[in-house]
């Protein structure tokens, strides 16, 4: 029952309250303890003081009494042999001086406190000394009478009387002594209780100390080990936490609950996070698949065969918008697991069904119990009805062009929903530009057959005479029916420019969504892998290192696609300047020495000596074709060497790249310099890649006005040869080499400031920076490194938090943008900045993670100081953070 109650009010109690507890019961139990020990203390120091102060006093004042008296003795016996009066008046005086002290005793010893016994023999003892003291007066009086005679006889008779007295003495002394011996035995008694008392107390009060210790310990270990166990329950990328089963009401007890709030907080994050990966996974993984296609049934019969086993649909249908005997209506373009047109009809009307009902009011019909005779879902064993069926609308500005309709035995989640909401709305950017580029060469087509038949009747007009009336009114007619599809051409050219402007605008929104998480993924994973605080294993560094490089193979393919959409659009530029070429060779030699070395190949690099030492062009292009090129060339060699052959033929300039590897068919020679396309392009082929190098290499050769030649053989290699005009100065465009030169001559300086202080942490040390960005992802990542240099980081959502945070710290030394933000992007916050006057001169490093044309410009004209892309470089950003806070 006891324990019992001391578990419950244990449970109850705070570790406060336990720790309070403990210590006062220890206090109380030293204070008894220090209270027995004094009052023992107390009763020895009386009895050692009733020892020495009154009995050790008493037996030292009465041996003194002795001492004097026979002292006095001895010389009231000299005085017997002196015969010199003056002598014995000096004698005598002695005499009485002892006397004195002998009576100076007997009245300190009167004083102190006696018992019965002791006071009887002080009494006699004062009789046997008076009576002794008064033959010796009478002595004396016979020495001065010169009766030495006399005075001798009543010395001896004296004698008896100092005996009688020394007797009384020694009694008195052993009376004292056995006092004196009880006493001790008393104090030794006395000290062994105490002692034992002492012993016992202690023991006691150990034992309780040591209860409330254990009773305190084990509740707290208790709650410590459960505790304990919930935290290391927690692992890394599992989606279910553990929970801490803990019942007390003390600290402990809101630990653990404050624990399982944020477990249960951070689960419902972590699904969130992971439905939001899923969305942009799967959007990026469908929006690839049709990248390239040029006809409407290849795109719907891709989309829904994709789409369908993606969101649990076990049937799917793809209707598209077309003009029919009675108007618009939907016809069947694609599907998935369906075995025929229901009911005999091969279109449905606008307005007719859930089909047309979608079509004509451009909204989603989400059904969620179907009728069981509704449809059915066939499979080789049988057949059964869904049990949720969807329709959804694609629409271009408005316009609904098609409806995607599917069913599935399982409810469609609302992640699914969403993606199909994302993927449809994409879709209807694509459908258009296909559908337009499809009318246009429909009307080419017809063109084409209008002026063959023009070309005819000219020829017949030119034959016969009569038929000319006729003939010029038919040419006038098909004039009037030419420049009728030149305006349809013109409409449709529009629309097509349109359609490739949300094509652009889409690129630079995937690339914003899929760098957002990107850049916080790199920068952890580049923290994770350097191991600063040296607490990873190698096996956990491996794994950092891994997602590391995966990352960075992302960003490398997200970079491709931008460059072939800036290639395609022709917006890509180039800035044409000298180029060393044994800076080219060097680079060259730094990237693939280590790749063939791992391959077991050979890289040989040959530059003729006609070659000229500078050339110009664009290095970066350069530098990417030749990366390209050489990546491919040992991409498919096995055995054998990579060759990169310089050489000049008249005025151009080629570099070839020769490989012995698996070479190239010649029906895939057309094909190759294809986006999104490989020689063997199956599933199963043995070498990887998007197949957009080549694209891009192509691509940019054009604009570098050159071109990549290729020539190869099936099981002797290939050779790509990039063929470069040779320019002169005179050829640069004079602003692009004026700004090629400035660049030039800022670089010194630029290094001058980033050699200032070789301690960088004294540079970056208490540094206030404003992190403004909405992903919380990135700020974290970013928030960690800045801190990690021992940096202040204040944090803003939007750029209107970020100017109210500027205004409450302007002390803030530097401010880091994004620029794609909810409420207030980053280039209003940065204009709103710049107008306050006392923060003209504050540095703005803009971080975006768009990385389309003109995206660097528009933030400078905004207020920014600097422009940097996510994912964030590292070692760039440092570097900008040293230029701008030292000069």
């Amino acid at each position: 029952m006891i324990k019992e109650n001391m578990k419950a009010g244990g449970e109850a109690m705070k570790i406060k309250t336990k720790l309070i507890f403990s210590f006062s019961m220890a206090t109380a139990v030293m204070i008894v303890l220090l209270g027995v020990g004094i009052y023992v203390l107390e009763k020895l120091d009386e009895n050692v003081n009733d020892i020495v102060s009154d009995r050790y006093i008493k037996i030292k004042l009465i041996r003194d009494i002795r001492f004097d008296s026979h002292q006095m003795d001895r010389n009231t016996k000299g005085m017997l042999r002196i015969h010199n009066r003056d002598d014995l008046l000096q004698e005598i005086s002695q005499l009485e001086e002892e006397r004195s002290t002998v009576e100076s005793v007997m009245v300190e010893l009167e004083k102190l406190s006696m018992g019965e016994r002791a006071q009887n023999d002080f009494v006699t003892l004062k009789t046997d000394y008076n009576r002794y003291i008064d033959k010796q007066n009478k002595i004396i009086q016979l020495l001065l009478a010169d009766d030495y005679e006399a005075a001798a006889h009543l010395y001896e008779e004296n004698t008896d009387n100092l005996q009688k007295l020394m007797t009384t003495i020694s009694d008195s002394v052993s009376t004292y002594e056995k006092s004196m011996d009880q006493a001790f035995a008393n104090s030794d008694y006395l000290y062994s209780l105490s002692v034992k008392i002492m012993f016992s107390m202690v023991v006691v009060g150990a034992l309780i100390l040591s209860c409330i210790a254990w009773w305190v310990i084990k509740e707290i270990s208790n709650s410590l080990s459960k505790i304990i166990d919930g935290l290391a329950g927690v692992t890394y990328g599992s989606t279910v936490l553990p929970r801490i089963e803990l019942k007390t009401r003390d600290e402990f007890g809101e630990i653990a609950t404050a624990f399982n709030t944020m477990t249960r907080q951070l689960e419902e994050h972590a699904a969130r996070e992971l439905e939001n990966d899923w969305l942009k996974t799967k959007f990026s993984e469908v929006t690839t698949l049709y990248q390239g296609v040029e006809d409407l049934q290849t795109l719907g019969q891709i989309f829904i065969s994709n789409v369908a086993p993606i969101v649990g649909a076990n049937l799917g249908l793809f209707y598209f918008k077309e003009e029919c005997e009675t108007g618009p209506c939907l016809k069947l373009l694609a599907s998935y697991a369906y075995r025929g047109i229901c009911s005999g009809k091969d279109s449905i009307q606008i307005g007719e069904g859930l089909v047309g009902q979608c079509a004509a009011d451009n909204k989603i019909i989400l059904l969620t119990q179907v009728p069981s005779d509704y449809t059915k879902i066939e499979s080789g064993l049988g057949e059964a009805t869904p049990l949720s069926l969807i329709l959804l609308p694609v629409a271009f500005e408005g316009n609904v062009m098609a409806v995607i309709e599917l069913a599935s035995f399982e409810d469609f989640s609302d992640s699914k929903r969403q993606l199909l909401t994302r993927l449809t709305e994409n879709l209807g950017v694509t459908l258009q530009s296909i559908a337009g580029r499809m009318r246009i060469e429909d009307l080419l087509k017809k063109a084409q057959l209008l002026t063959e038949e023009l070309q005819t009747q000219a020829e017949e007009l030119t034959s016969t005479n009569e038929q000319l009336a006729e003939q010029y009114r038919q040419s006038e007619q098909k004039t009037i029916e030419l420049e009728e599809i030149s305006a349809e051409l013109e409409e449709n050219a529009r629309q097509l420019a349109a359609s490739s402007n949300y094509k652009s605008q889409f690129l630079a929104n995937m690339s914003h969504e899929l760098r957002t998480p990107l850049n916080s993924m790199l920068i952890l994973a580049k923290m994770l892998t350097d191991n600063a605080d040296n607490n990873l294993t190698p096996k956990q560094i491996e794994f950092a290192q891994t997602i590391y490089s995966a990352g960075c193979d992302l960003l490398h393919l997200i970079n491709e696609i931008l460059d072939l959409s800036k290639i395609e659009h022709g917006k890509m530029e180039v800035n044409i300047s000298e180029v060393f070429l044994d800076k080219i060779v060097r680079n060259v030699k730094q990237n693939f020495i280590p790749v063939a070395a791992q391959k077991r190949l050979d890289l040989i690099i040959k530059v003729d000596n006609d070659v000229p030492p500078v050339v110009y062009t664009d290095e970066q292009r350069l530098n990417q074709i030749l990366s390209n090129l050489l990546s491919n060339a040992f991409k498919f060699t096995t055995h054998g060497s990579v060759t990169l052959h310089i050489n000049c033929i008249e005025k151009e300039m080629i570099f070839s790249v020769i490989d012995t590897g698996v070479g190239i068919p010649q029906d895939k020679m057309d094909f190759i310099f294809g986006a999104f396309q490989q020689a063997d392009g199956t599933t199963s082929r043995n070498y990887g890649g998007t197949g957009l190098g080549l694209a891009i290499s192509k691509g940019i050769a054009a604009l570098l006005g050159g071109q990549i030649v290729v020539d190869s053989k099936i099981g002797q290699g290939s050779t790509f040869s990039l063929y470069l005009p040779l320019r002169g100065p005179s050829d640069i465009n004079t602003q692009n080499s004026l700004k090629n030169f400035n660049e030039r001559r800022m670089v010194p300086e630029v290094a001058a400031v980033l050699k200032l202080p070789s301690d960088t942490e004294t540079l970056f040390q208490g540094k206030t920076v404003l992190l403004v960005d909405d992903d919380m992802r990135n700020a974290f990542s970013l928030t960690t490194v800045l801190e990690s240099y021992q940096m202040k980081v204040l944090y803003a959502e939007n750029g209107r938090e970020a100017i109210d945070t500027l205004i409450q710290n302007p002390d803030i030394d530097i401010i880091f943008m994004d620029i794609m933000m909810p409420e207030m992007d980053g280039y209003e916050a940065m204009r709103r900045i710049r107008e306050i006057p006392k923060f003209n001169d504050i540095p703005i490093i803009a971080l975006t993670a768009k990385a389309m044309k003109d995206d660097n410009a528009k933030c400078i004209a905004a207020g920014a100081t600097d422009y940097i892309t996510k994912p964030v470089d590292l070692e760039k950003l440092f570097a900008m953070i040293r230029l701008r806070l030292c000069t």
